[in-house]
């Protein structure tokens, strides 16, 4: 990675984690969310999809599974399909792409 690209994901992961308040440890942390986690969890797993899916429009899949401790490079991609589906049935998620997306 050249240093342009490492303070561009470095801006990129700040604002994310800035705007879903939460760390950059937790939002490299993979863990899985179902009908039983709290809320945290759950807005943990928004803010690592909006990630994957900001990330891969300037860095490729693989890179961004590497950053992001996925299991492979398939999990951005559904990464970039949710986000576009969470986007229209959740106002708040949309609100907060739209901030990150301000800030970039």
């Amino acid at each position: 990675m050249t240093a342009n690209s490492v303070k561009l994901l470095t801006k990129i992961v700040k604002t994310i984690c800035s705007e879903f308040g939460i760390t950059v440890e937790e939002l490299s942390k993979n863990q899985k969310v179902n009908q039983y986690s709290t809320k945290e969890a759950v807005l943990i797993s928004y803010a690592r999809t909006v990630a994957m899916s900001m990330l891969s429009k300037h860095f490729r899949q693989r890179e961004v599974a590497n950053l992001l401790n996925c299991s492979n490079h398939s999990t951005v991609s559904s990464a970039i399909r949710r986000v576009e589906v969470l986007a229209e049935v959740n106002p708040m998620i949309k609100e907060k792409i739209e901030n990150i997306q301000s800030e970039l």
